[in-house]
């Protein structure tokens, strides 16, 4: 399968805010690809957009777990507003 590819079509679902079929290409690429942390990452930005805060701070556990490392971003990331107001505590 051709991950850049299913990055883009995920990236255009998500600029289209048509999030669930975004979450589903990811979820796809995770398939693929289980120890790539940008997805479980790119997975929390939407369910958080979605203000689905329990699902975003699960994937973004996930991310963090799989090496994602980019600690700046995640304190700061608009997209994981709702999750930082939950009190959920970024460590890194």
């Amino acid at each position: 399968m051709f991950i850049p590819a299913l990055n883009n079509l995920a990236l255009a679902f998500a600029g289209n805010r048509e999030y669930d079929k975004a979450i589903s290409v990811f979820k796809k690429m995770i398939g693929f690809q289980p120890d790539r942390p940008e997805s479980y990452y790119n997975i929390a930005c939407l369910y958080s957009r979605q203000n689905r805060v329990k699902e975003a701070i699960f994937w973004l556990k996930e991310a963090i777990k799989k090496g994602y490392n980019k600690w700046d971003l995640i304190k700061t990331d608009k997209d994981l507003e709702n999750v930082r107001g939950s009190g959920f505590k970024v460590q890194g």
